[in-house]
């Protein structure tokens, strides 16, 4: 049985979120290793360490791969991947302040897999960060 919003938005099934994160993790990861390679002091397990204006870059680069995408588009590339999207309730573009309270409750979500029991019970497979921020992550529309 397809889930759908009340706006007839078909609602994104878990496992296709959890691969939109592990990419967007994977991009991260990516990014903070290459910047480790180069401006890093390498540690004894195999990472980096890092101070001052790589550090500062890799904080940043945080924040424009999950809520500031997310906020301008709707998207994180792990989303865009995997053609899905975060509206509002009443399926509206999300805002920033929306993107972001999704992000740091996200903390939250990733403790003891909260957010992963949290979605699974909840019928439209919303995590704590969706809840508080009223907003649902569904699949596109096949004509965008």
């Amino acid at each position: 049985m397809t889930k759908t919003t009340s706006k007839g938005f078909e609602i994104a099934r878990i496992r296709i979120r959890i691969f939109a994160f592990l990419i967007n993790f994977l991009v991260f990861w990516l990014i903070g290793m290459s910047i480790g390679y180069f401006y890093g002091k390498p540690t004894e397990s195999a990472g980096f360490h890092l101070e001052g204006l790589p550090a500062l870059a890799m904080f940043a680069c945080s924040f424009v791969i999950w809520p500031i995408s997310e906020g301008l588009t709707g998207k994180s590339i792990g989303k865009w991947f995997f053609n899905i999207e975060i509206l509002t309730d009443d399926s509206e573009s999300i805002s920033l302040g929306q993107s972001f309270a999704r992000f740091f409750i996200g903390l939250l979500d990733y403790v003891f897999l909260v957010g992963l029991i949290i979605a699974y019970n909840d019928k439209q497979n919303k995590r704590l960060g969706d809840l508080v921020a009223k907003t649902v992550v569904v699949k596109c529309k096949k004509d965008e």
